[in-house]
């Protein structure tokens, strides 16, 4: 329908983005994703970059495998500490679309079985101990059309769901606008690393950070989804968290 932009009330808004604030979310789906190439590099030629993103393994060619396998990461492919990284992670990813129809993911490495990340992510939603579900089935606590309220983010123009903001309507909400107090355990030790050893460091090593076994104030981050979990926490409550793509937490 044909109408005057100068109608008042019509405001000047990014296409696909809402405003940050407190949304109610439907959930669509809960997505398993088995080996799905886990590492950005500029050795990786853009065309293939574009056809293999966030597909699994057994989706791509055999030659799309095999290049992926065989091409040389350089420093990219590399931990801190000279190790090799994976390449090919599990993922879970939970489908959400908002009361204006736009679509929101949190998406947690690791799965089906429940790892940390997952483990925090159900007992802050439900406000339930992990040991209540045990052998019990996925649908029989996720149903299609189940509302949640979640804080919704708005970084580098992209729409991003607080993940530790979310709860099953009916729970008490959980406002984006907290401090570095109310992080989790994992975010606050990831937090005092970054700003102590782990400053300088590359971003993109964060998700490699769980094979140095790294305990602070007895917090041993050793599990990838609950460390990048965490880090998704510390990006949304610190000012500043890296420059030119290296760690430098401004507070």
């Amino acid at each position: 329908m044909a109408q005057s932009m100068l109608n008042r009330g019509v405001k000047f808004e990014k296409f696909g983005v809402v405003e940050k604030g407190n949304y109610v979310l439907t959930l669509d789906d809960i997505i398993f994703k088995e080996k799905v190439f886990s590492i950005v590099s500029k050795n990786i030629p853009d065309a293939l970059m574009k056809v293999i993103r966030n597909k699994e393994m057994k989706d791509l060619t055999e030659d799309q495998v095999r290049q992926l396998e065989s091409i040389d990461l350089g420093q990219d492919g590399l931990f801190e500490n000279g190790q090799v990284k994976p390449r090919w992670q599990n993922r879970i990813i939970f489908v959400f679309h908002d009361e204006h129809g736009n679509g929101h993911n949190v998406e947690l490495y690791g799965g089906p079985k429940l790892n940390k990340s997952l483990t925090e992510f159900i007992e802050g939603v439900f406000q339930i101990k992990i040991d209540a579900i045990i052998n019990k089935e996925w649908d029989t606590l996720f149903k299609v059309g189940d509302k949640f309220t979640a804080f919704i983010d708005v970084v580098n123009n992209f729409n991003r769901v607080k993940a530790d903001t979310v709860r099953k309507e009916g729970l008490a909400p959980v406002s984006g606008g907290t401090t570095s107090s109310d992080m989790s355990q994992t975010a606050k030790a990831l937090l005092k690393y970054l700003q102590g050893e782990g400053k300088g460091m590359a971003t993109g090593d964060i998700a490699q950070l769980y094979t140095k076994n790294i305990t602070i104030d007895g917090i041993t981050l050793n599990d990838n989804g609950a460390i990048m979990l965490a880090f998704g926490e510390i990006k949304t409550k610190v000012k500043q968290y890296q420059i030119d793509g290296k760690i430098d937490i401004v507070v």
